[in-house]
């Protein structure tokens, strides 16, 4: 089972996005699904989901998100749009399988 915590300032972690602009997950696509959304544990709404980038990152003392690479070998480019960095006081990590 999956699990988050939050992280402590400066503390690497995964990167994950919640929100409204969140969808359900990837059309036709169940597999896929599974591996990158879970439901956030830190929300009271029903339905309520966070989406694991797959980037690792660290937050800064001014509240921005330091890019530390990827979790896996993907390269992509990556700019932090201003919706993350100003939710960037939600830190997450993923444990357990």
């Amino acid at each position: 089972m999956r699990t988050c915590s939050q992280l402590s300032q400066a503390e690497p972690g995964e990167v994950f996005i919640g929100g409204d602009g969140v969808g359900p997950g990837f059309r036709n696509r169940p597999d896929q699904t599974a591996e990158r959304f879970m439901a956030n544990p830190f929300n009271q709404y029903p339905g309520d989901r966070l989406y694991r980038t797959g980037d690792f990152a660290r937050i800064l003392p001014d509240g921005q998100l330091a890019f530390l690479g990827r979790m896996d070998d993907q390269i992509k480019d990556f700019r932090l749009s201003n919706r993350v960095r100003n939710r960037s006081s939600e830190r997450w990590r993923l444990t357990g399988g």
